[in-house]
């Protein structure tokens, strides 16, 4: 704790004195000394300063010490005093000081009263509202209902506490079935375990090279064309028309066979693997992100919607720029189950409070549409107990809102009354059928290979038609 010393002996004090600059405390507490037996006009000033700028609060400790007690009680204001109010005054008594120490004992009669007033429905968030209004004209001490915390309210009202998280987001389905992955028939060996098998297929070939050779077969188009197909046939499993006479050429290419029929059975039960566990990659959580997707969108039809869409923040304002002024009106808003309803079939992202939607998602949704849940979040916050500011029963809101915390009776009412979020099971495994987006990279290949094979004839046919055989 600080002690100030302002000398009062100079004349031109009162001019010079700014009470409010020289006590004030926002990070220590200052104790403060005021003899009042020197000059009573000029002390006066400094009690009645002190009341104005809410000086008798838990950062100023108060020791005045004078000669009448009526006169000082006359000056003090103690309608100013709160629960954290801390005065001693001091009075002289024979040879000793008589101390009377400062008790809150303001007590007044409890009564509700309600005004209807009209709100701008495109300003429901900033300080215009009736609570902060009602603050302002000092209507009312202490909101009941919690507000957002956010920083240009503290100039209107003092935060007593934070009590309820809240956040909103567009929710949407990942669904794997829906994209082309190219890549999903090699993902089921590492590219460690590709580049073995690319290794002994070469190996495999040179091999069958030397026993063709040895096998009789002199033409060097038909060693290499023999090389290839059994190579090929063995890895596919399905064995080669030409037999090796030869009892090592026999065994080289059995044991081929059995290699590739283990690589094949790793293979398979990873493809099945995988199938099972068909999760696709969920979107990352950005506004700028879920804007540039296909996605249809909606919103539920709530009063906060704008003001959370005119946040001066980046990604905000790209999606309102970029995607929701598109969208026409009569699409923007649905109700809260047929927009869920809508996400539980894909391909659409619907924003709702996570309080509202939980629920009936936990209640209407399957374990698969659960898992493929995605949230890309608009707003996040944490509404608060509003005071009056500079009120007198801030801070015994704010010791009775820690006693309630510290007890645990908050985190039990959040745990009772919040949404809890759908469970997921961690081992639920996925059986669906092949869409046509992920077939379409066997597809292509397969179209691609029948037209390689009919270009192929065409070229063998016109060069047997042009060159006949000898």
């Amino acid at each position: 704790m600080y002690i100030t010393y302002i000398s009062m002996l100079n004349s031109a004090v009162d001019s010079r004195l700014d009470v409010k600059k020289v006590l004030r405390a926002e990070y220590h507490r200052l104790g403060v000394f005021l003899d009042s037996r020197c000059d009573r006009r000029r002390y006066t000033r400094i009690l009645v300063d002190a009341t104005r700028y809410s000086m008798y609060d838990e950062m100023h400790k108060w020791l005045i010490l004078g000669s009448n007690l009526s006169h000082i009680l006359d000056t003090l204001d103690d309608d100013a005093f709160s629960v954290s109010t801390d005065v001693v005054i001091a009075v002289p008594s024979a040879d000793n000081y008589t101390l009377l120490l400062y008790e809150w004992t303001k007590k007044a009669d409890l009564f509700y009263s309600t005004e209807i007033v009209q709100i701008n429905a495109l300003r429901r968030f900033d300080n215009s509202g009736p609570v902060f209004f009602a603050f302002k004209k000092n209507l009312i001490d202490i909101s009941a209902s919690p507000v957002a915390m956010k920083i240009d309210r503290l100039s209107n009202g003092d935060i007593i506490g934070p009590v309820w998280p809240i956040r909103s987001c567009f929710m949407f389905r990942t669904i794997s079935s829906t994209k082309v992955k190219p890549d999903q028939f090699l993902q089921p060996l590492s590219v460690k375990v590709w580049y073995v098998i690319l290794a002994m297929i070469g190996a495999v070939m040179a091999i069958l090279i030397m026993f063709l050779r040895l096998e009789g077969v002199r033409g060097p188009a038909e060693i290499y064309g023999l090389s290839v197909l059994l190579t090929i046939g063995a890895l596919s499993q399905q064995g080669s028309a030409f037999v090796p006479s030869r009892c090592a050429a026999r065994i080289a290419y059995l044991q081929v066979l059995f290699c590739s029929l283990i690589i094949l059975n790793y293979y398979s039960a990873s493809v099945v693997s995988n199938r099972l566990k068909n999760k696709g990659e969920k979107m990352n959580d950005s506004l700028i992100t879920l804007a540039k997707s296909n996605l249809k969108l909606a919103v539920e039809p709530a009063p906060y919607i704008r003001s959370f869409l005119r946040v001066p923040d980046k990604e905000v304002r790209y999606f309102y720029d970029n995607r929701w002024t598109k969208i026409p009106e009569s699409e923007k808003y649905l109700p809260l189950d047929e927009g869920l309803n809508h996400v539980a079939k894909g391909l659409f992202a619907y924003h709702a409070m996570v309080d509202t939607a939980y629920p009936y998602i936990e209640h209407s949704f399957n374990y698969r549409s659960i898992c493929e849940l995605t949230e890309v979040h608009l707003f996040r916050g944490v509404l608060a107990f509003y005071a009056r500011r500079r009120s007198s029963f801030t801070e015994l809101m704010k010791v009775g809102l820690t006693k309630i915390r510290n007890v645990g009776i908050q985190k039990r009412e959040l745990i009772r009354w919040g949404a809890r979020k759908p469970f997921c099971p961690n081992n639920l495994l996925i059986a669906e059928p092949l869409s046509i987006q992920e077939a379409a990279p066997v597809i292509i290949f397969l179209c691609i290979s029948v037209m390689l094979s009919i270009l192929i004839c065409i070229v063998e046919n016109i060069i047997f038609c042009i060159v006949p055989p000898r």
